[in-house]
């Protein structure tokens, strides 16, 4: 209602609120979940049956809903109660996404060769949400198997619980690296403890062996690790009489995680920040801080801006040498530096192949554009990319202008057998030496 001041000639409004009738939650019903229990889905839901109704609370529960990886859309529903001004229900309709997958493929890699892989996932196994995998991967570098078990909730309030165990037996030479022989087994167990709605805090810990052979083209860095950090070998041994190494190491990963993003597949708001330490002894003695940025957020036309970043560095302490060879960074491929060959930026070996870096620093902008006319914008972006990045031995040798860029076109599909992702691009500041490698693809690729 409005009040005239003659005196100053001013105006006052006074407002009049009459609040309404709060609204309870009666009941929240779910459709669409054929293969989904019920109570899987509603231990996401912010929203509780007998509550206040809350806007608030709708919208991250239907965040949460999105963001498991078997639902591919979420739609909720206020519905009045009949003869009540003071209740309502929610109506909650998802379409589900098939979780469950048996892969056997044949195919080929520019850097791998012809890869055989026979895998069995399910990130939803009899509608529980569990994720129970096996995988088995043959390739000219590698032979790999896993087995993956993850409980996303292990206690009610939220707490995870997983088991991993993997064998590689890997001929590095082979994915453009240093050459040597070497087979990793490993078994682990981890719990990620949600600390609140978007913090999470991750602890894994496990056993690991390495077992190193050596080959006629083994570089002189190579050598010279197992030579100063095997009880086998001295300072008087001949480098011609190093064979190999086993390694056996207990590891423990504490990680945070800050996750604000509207989805895990194709976010298009919000952000991801976590680091992670990870200490290893036993054998070896050393440890590698991780960190990592993702934000998304809309742009024109239906398209989602994206910006990653990604630090790593490692060291050895006590008295391992340096940081093992074997868990050096590298950089250059379809998972970091678009357009330059997987893993050949960075420091050189003696024999000149990529031996890796001590630090890690990976930055990648990128436009993505949904095309309807080719596939669901829930399962298929094209992309515009700039990446940056590169490895260095160590933080007093980071150069910012050693940073190698490229620019290009991506396409990145979420197909049924796992994301798929490819790009067309070119270098935009390489040197002489530089490997470059316009179109690259990769199987299992992170979106």
């Amino acid at each position: 209602m409005p009040e005239l001041n003659e005196e100053d000639h001013t105006i006052d409004l006074k407002f009049l609120i009459n609040p309404g009738r709060k609204m309870t939650v009666r009941y929240i019903n779910f459709t669409g979940n054929d293969r989904t229990r019920t109570t899987v889905l509603r231990r996401e839901m912010r929203q509780l049956e007998s509550e206040v109704y809350r806007v608030s609370k709708v919208d991250r529960s239907r965040i949460r809903l999105q963001r498991l990886n078997y639902l591919t859309s979420v739609d909720i529903k206020t519905v009045p109660v009949e003869g009540r001004d003071d209740l309502l229900d929610l109506e909650v309709t998802v379409a589900e996404r098939f979780s469950g997958n048996f892969q056997i493929g044949l195919g080929f890699s520019a850097t791998q060769g012809v890869i055989l892989n026979l895998g069995v996932t399910h990130d939803n196994i009899f509608g529980t949400g569990k994720t129970v995998s096996f995988t088995f991967d043959n390739s000219q570098s590698s032979e790999r198997y896993g087995f993956r078990y993850l409980n996303p909730y292990y206690t009610a309030n939220g707490v995870s619980r997983g088991f991993r165990f993997t064998y590689t037996a890997t001929d590095a030479a082979e994915l453009n690296v240093s050459d040597y022989l070497i087979d990793r087994t490993s078994l682990s167990m981890d719990y990620g403890i949600p600390v609140s709605e978007f913090n999470t805090f991750t602890v894994e810990f496990g056993i690991e062996q390495n077992n190193i052979l050596t080959t006629p083209g083994t570089p002189d860095e190579v050598i010279e690790f197992i030579i100063a950090n095997s009880e086998e070998y001295d300072e008087n041994t001949d480098p011609a009489d190093v064979t190999g190494a086993k390694y056996n190491t207990l590891f423990s990963t504490i990680s945070f995680s800050k996750d604000t993003r509207n989805r895990r597949v194709f976010a298009d708001t919000g952000s991801l920040n976590s680091v992670s330490f990870e200490v290893d002894a036993g054998d070896l003695d050393f440890y590698k801080l991780r960190y990592q940025h993702r934000t998304a957020f809309p742009t024109i036309f239906n398209t989602t801006y994206n910006f990653r970043s990604r630090v790593g560095y490692g060291d050895s302490y006590a008295e391992t040498t340096e940081l093992p060879f074997f868990e050096r960074f590298y950089a250059g491929g379809v998972r970091s530096v678009r357009a330059y060959e997987r893993n050949s930026l960075g420091p050189l070996d003696s024999n000149g192949n990529p031996y890796g870096g001590t630090l890690q620093v990976i930055l990648s902008s990128e436009l993505l554009i949904p095309l309807e006319a080719i596939a669901s914008s829930e399962t298929f972006r094209l992309g515009v990319y700039f990446d940056a990045g590169n490895v260095f031995d160590g933080v007093d040798t980071f150069d910012a202008a050693e940073l190698r860029g490229s620019v290009g076109i991506s396409a990145k599909w979420f197909s049924v057998v796992g994301p798929l992702e490819f790009s067309l691009g070119y270098p935009v500041n390489d040197q002489p030496g530089d490997d470059i490698r316009n179109f690259q693809f990769a199987l299992g690729a992170s979106f």
